[in-house]
């Protein structure tokens, strides 16, 4: 590690300091909004097409908690991580030609294997 800082100057040096603390703040935005940001909107989403109608009159105010609806958020994000995998991989297995998934659900398990398979290192947001 020395050899490669020796020949360097200054400049170089604050440059490609410059360029991993940039690549830092992007991959903790990019983790904010996916480990909050979309938790929350799908737990909100949920509370508000589902829960709300059957708990509340027309007539009553709904209260919200935001910690409630990212808890069931995070859950629905689980359970359908859990159902494009695993559903898709059964589907795979058997290859019937009237599969129950829709075709998003193979696109997206190959996106999910991609990502394991290359690691965060090599992403391609395609």
């Amino acid at each position: 590690c020395a050899s490669r800082v020796q020949g360097r100057t200054i400049g170089e040096l604050m440059k490609s300091t410059g360029n991993w603390a940039a690549s830092a703040v992007a991959c903790v935005c990019v983790w904010g909004l996916l480990v909050g940001a979309a938790p929350l909107a799908l737990g909100i989403l949920f509370d508000l097409a589902i829960w709300t109608p059957l708990r509340y009159r027309l007539d009553e105010i709904a209260l919200m908690t935001y910690q409630h609806n990212w808890i069931v958020g995070a859950v629905l994000l689980k359970l359908a991580h859990r159902a494009v995998v695993f559903l898709a991989a059964d589907a795979d297995v058997r290859e019937a030609p009237t599969s129950p998934l829709p075709a998003w659900a193979a696109v997206w398990r190959g996106k999910i294997a991609r990502l394991e398979r290359n690691g965060l290192e090599r992403f391609e947001a395609r």
